[in-house]
């Protein structure tokens, strides 16, 4: 997908552009508010959507259809990612919870909840296995995810003023927003 650039938008909508050409090739409509994040899953060749309709998305991209849609959340979906070995996928949302998704079957398998704060993003490492979710206050919790640690034994660490410079790095993580 090199030459092709994939955008959601305010108007509910999904559009694959060529860059080469400026034209947009495919629109994906299903969704009911708009697009709060996209994440291509190239091993699937499928791109997942997340929206302010609290629901994330898998679409084929050949044949341009949604596949699966995961609802549970109650509020809008922030950040998506895919676990690869596993075929899991997490999203993260404005009610203050991360949801584990087993792709497979199409169920949530895990909530986690801190009602600390709205959840910014979520990330994996796939080199070291670990989750990491950053939320509005500053908080930035790092859980061993192939290990099954409880939730309770996540490394938390602090970000002042996190969204106005938030630049950090931490075991190969190196975020910058």
């Amino acid at each position: 997908m090199s030459k092709y650039l994939v955008s959601g938008s305010r108007d509910c909508s999904i559009k694959i552009w060529n860059t080469e050409t400026s034209q947009c090739i495919k629109t994906f409509l299903g969704h009911r508010e708009e697009i709060s994040c996209l994440l291509y899953i190239a091993k699937r060749k499928q791109l997942a959507s997340g929206s302010w309709d609290r629901r994330v998305k898998l679409w084929d991209l050949e044949r341009g259809v949604c596949k699966m849609t995961l609802k549970s959340h109650t509020k809008w979906i922030v950040s998506i990612v895919f676990i690869e070995n596993t075929e899991e996928l997490i999203s993260g949302s404005g009610d203050f919870s991360i949801k584990i998704w087993d792709l497979r079957q199409g169920v949530c398998l895990k909530t986690l909840y801190d009602a600390i704060s709205i959840v910014e993003f979520v990330y994996f490492n796939d080199a070291t296995q670990e989750l990491l979710i950053a939320w509005r206050d500053g908080t930035l919790k790092i859980w061993n995810y192939s290990s099954g640690a409880k939730w309770t034994n996540a490394k938390v660490l602090k970000c002042k003023d996190m969204f106005s410079q938030f630049n950090m790095e931490y075991n190969n993580y190196k975020l910058i927003e």
